[in-house]
């Protein structure tokens, strides 16, 4: 692991936020092994067991400027902020470092589901609502259930004592596709996530 080490190649820099939850440390994983520059945006870098070749770069939400100097020279900027009642004003702030910094392509983690006034989907409402107001291609994906949590839940399905699950389905390569994806530089998406669907309805940004 490298901490905050400088861009000396000429390959994509994919900075991952939420790189130690169950979806951003997979992604990392998957993407070590690419043609792309991997880092791991982490309050402690210090601490993180990552892949050989991912570098990690210190943010701290409580001093904005650490957010833009860690996303200097970056691409692609992956958003998965845990839930919290500091997400959207984390998140935005986020977005907010990375057009600064002058970020690409922009990919939120959202949440699948009919506009509510409930939260957490309340709160992702919010922050795809700020990131649409960006002059940044961006691709929001909303999820429903991953399957790894159904397979967890298997003896409380089978018992039939599942209630509800607050998770998300869907692929995490396609969360990596989308990250290696050049034509996404040039456009904004929306993607619901299911078992096997993969809906994009793309719009050009200025």
């Amino acid at each position: 692991m490298t901490v905050d080490s400088p861009v000396t190649s000429q390959r994509p820099r994919i900075a991952i936020a939420g790189a130690t939850g169950r979806v951003g440390s997979t992604l990392v994983s998957l993407l070590a092994p690419e043609p792309v520059d991997v880092v791991a945006l982490t309050r402690t870098p210090d601490a993180l067991d990552l892949s050989p070749g991912v570098n990690a770069a210190r943010v701290d939400f409580n001093e904005p400027r650490t957010l833009v100097d860690a996303l200097q020279g970056t691409e692609r900027l992956f958003v998965s902020h845990g839930t919290s009642l500091q997400q959207v004003e984390n998140e935005i702030a986020l977005i907010d470092a990375a057009v600064a910094s002058g970020v690409r392509h922009i990919v939120k983690l959202s949440s699948f589901g009919p506009p509510t006034r409930l939260n957490p989907m309340a709160w992702h409402m919010q922050i795809e609502a700020h990131l649409a107001r960006q002059a940044v291609a961006s691709t929001v994906l909303r999820p429903s259930t991953f399957a790894d949590v159904l397979k967890r839940s298997a003896a409380y399905i089978a018992s039939d004592s599942w209630v509800a699950l607050l998770a998300m389905d869907g692929s995490i390569s396609s969360i990596r596709a989308t990250l290696r994806e050049s034509r996404a530089l040039l456009c904004s998406s929306t993607c619901n996530l299911s078992l096997s669907v993969f809906i994009t309805s793309r719009v050009r940004v200025p």
